[in-house]
């Protein structure tokens, strides 16, 4: 393990519950009060005298380094990550330098150091903008002209070759009608309105959920079967049964 890079928890998963319930209250003890100075200092107990006890803690042990190993390698590429940020950075604030000597050499060092300064930080800035949740600037390419209010309190204009990817993806679906229903429960809950970036994935759930449901069309069809039965079944009450002259018996 690393020196500078060290992990300050370890996890224990469901998958070896069955591994510790075979283990006496005793053992399931020693054997969790092992872990902690192996996942810190990687001191391994002896549990010579309980063959069951050393294999689960083989177990569990080889899991604490597995972890450890992906939790070091995602430290060492964020560093990385941050070098090049860096490195980019530097670069950037050296040709703003160069750019201000050539534009005016009557500044002074100072004033260039406070140029570079605030060069940086814009710099920074815009990284941090760029890399904390950057939402897409284009507008749609075939807008359908169905808007859907967002969180921003700006549209989203449902494209055109979303809406037929949708309904071949949820044949028993109205898209279209669906997409007026989710434009009209965005508009009575402001608060739970979605990203631009979110949006299609609440759109794919919508539809999917209807489309679990039995879809807008089976619905519909239900519906009109339901009000035929009913309009057939009120006829028949008012048709009165024929009268027999002799009588059920005669």
């Amino acid at each position: 393990m690393s020196d500078e890079i060290r992990k300050p928890s370890f996890l224990v998963y469901y998958d070896n519950e069955v591994i510790v319930l075979r283990l006496s209250d005793d053992e399931a003890g020693r054997l969790f009060k092992s872990l902690f100075p192996y996942g810190r200092e990687e001191i391994k107990p002896d549990f010579d005298d309980s063959p069951a006890l050393a294999m689960a803690f083989d177990i569990l042990s080889m899991a604490i380094d597995r972890d450890k190993e992906k939790y070091i390698r995602r430290c060492e590429t964020n560093r990385e990550n941050i070098e090049k940020r860096w490195v980019k950075t530097g670069k950037q604030s050296n040709t703003n330098v160069y750019a201000s000597k050539q534009s005016n050499t009557n500044y002074t060092d100072k004033d260039m150091d406070k140029g570079n300064d605030k060069g940086n930080n814009k710099d920074n800035d815009m990284d941090n903008i760029s890399t904390i949740c950057p939402e897409p600037k284009d507008s749609a390419l075939n807008p359908s002209g169905i808007l859907l209010p967002l969180n921003d309190k700006s549209f989203y204009d449902v494209p055109l070759d979303k809406i037929a990817l949708w309904k071949e993806a949820y044949p028993v679906v109205d898209v279209d009608q669906e997409l007026k229903r989710i434009i009209a429960w965005l508009d009575s809950n402001p608060t739970r309105r979605k990203t631009r970036r979110g949006i299609e994935r609440f759109i794919n759930r919508w539809l999917a959920r209807e489309q679990d449901e039995g879809g807008t069309y089976k619905n519909r069809e239900y519906n009109q079967k339901a009000d035929v039965e009913a309009a057939l079944a009120k006829h028949r009450s008012n048709i009165d049964p024929p009268e027999c002259p002799d009588g059920p018996f005669q």
